[in-house]
């Protein structure tokens, strides 16, 4: 998975950061899951967060 900081660094309502642990346990999660069914559950959790910066997420399994 690669990605940019716009993701960790997007803003919850509650003033707290979107950060590397909540994408760890999102990641983990659904690890069983396929590349784009992990993407997914990443921008949807990240649909209420302001993100002042841009938002780029690659996300790759073996097969």
């Amino acid at each position: 998975m690669l990605y940019t900081d716009g993701i960790t660094e997007a803003w919850g309502k509650d003033g707290k950061m979107f950060g590397e642990e909540r994408l760890i346990k999102i990641v983990e999660s659904y690890g069983g899951k396929s590349a784009a069914e992990i993407h997914a559950a990443i921008l949807n959790s990240l649909k209420d967060y302001d993100k002042p910066d841009d938002v780029t997420l690659l996300v790759m399994k073996r097969v």
